[in-house]
């Protein structure tokens, strides 16, 4: 199992929206999804449940993994792996705080998602990306001992890119508040 992946940075806000499934095509996703899956043996790469088993929905999905440097803003997408709901959703505490927000879910939900996480981490003294940290105490989730840490951004907006298969992708956004109403609109 790969529990390292739950503590994942999110993505930086400059690249929101600019992912390999949307330059490469739902094809190649498909595809690719369908690789890290059956290496896997259709279980998650991190909890390590069969898709059959999976909770709420009986499927996997697919993650990118990244490797972020928050000095330069180079953003590389260096595989992808497959999740259950619980653990892709844990990882994605942004959206998931949002569907909570937006009522597209329960709170007892995101709860039960972010225990999901911090169950599978405890004792294992990994620290958590620190928003996931202070989400899972505003709701009251158990979090053990389990520690965060900070990710310190040195960047301006303009100097975050994704590197994907050799080639440079910059921002559909000018600025964070270019962004803020793009997705305050939503």
């Amino acid at each position: 199992m790969g529990l390292d992946i739950l503590c994942q940075p999110h993505v930086p806000k400059p690249l929101h929206g600019l992912n390999p499934r949307t330059i490469l095509g739902n094809e190649w996703w498909c595809k690719v999804r369908k690789k890290a899956q059956e290496l896997n043996k259709y279980r998650c790469f991190s909890c390590g449940i069969h898709k059959s088993k999976a909770k709420l929905h009986k499927w996997l999905e697919g993650h990118e993994i990244w490797n972020i440097d928050y000095h330069t803003g180079r953003c590389e997408v260096i595989g992808i792996a497959s999740l259950c709901h619980y653990c892709h959703n844990f990882i994605h505490t942004g959206r998931l705080h949002a569907l909570i927000m937006n009522g597209d879910i329960s709170i007892d939900l995101g709860i039960d998602i972010l225990q999901h996480g911090f169950d599978l981490l405890k004792d294992k003294n990994i620290k958590v990306f620190e928003y996931t940290y202070y989400m899972a105490i505003e709701l009251g989730v158990d979090i053990y001992d389990i520690k965060f840490y900070k990710v310190y951004d040195d960047c301006e907006w303009s100097d975050y890119h994704m590197v994907l298969a050799n080639k440079i992708y910059r921002s559909k956004f000018e600025t964070y508040e270019e962004w803020l109403d793009f997705y305050n609109g939503k």
